[in-house]
């Protein structure tokens, strides 16, 4: 069995609340208002659940010359926004690139 794919912004998911393990956005947080998207993978993510997210990081690539950036982050920018929504697990760069790689855990009680 497959699960069905749903194309979706990210600033209004139309799932109820709690029922994904995780939420990964990849190369998306650049693009989009952070706040909201981090609020609505909050949501929809079990307790417990994870958030994966990767993006270039601002410090090694600040201009990458894309119009649709709206934010580059360095990953202490990005690692305190992100723990406003989220606990930290792992925040670091990903060897032999220059992008970010980070995990968030929902607590169980927030």
């Amino acid at each position: 069995d497959f699960a069905p794919v749903v194309m979706a912004d990210g600033h209004f998911l139309p799932f109820r609340d709690g029922v994904f393990d995780c939420v990964s956005m990849i190369h998306v947080i650049e693009h989009v208002e952070p706040h909201r998207v981090l609020r609505e993978a909050k949501r929809v993510l079990k307790p417990e659940g994870r958030i994966v997210i990767i993006t270039p990081d601002g410090d090694l690539c600040p201009s990458l010359g894309d119009p649709t950036h709206i934010t580059l982050y360095t990953k202490e920018e990005l690692g305190d926004i992100v723990e406003e929504y989220f606990r930290i697990e792992v925040l670091t760069n990903i060897r032999d690139t220059t992008s970010i790689f980070l995990v968030g855990v929902k607590d169980g009680l927030r």
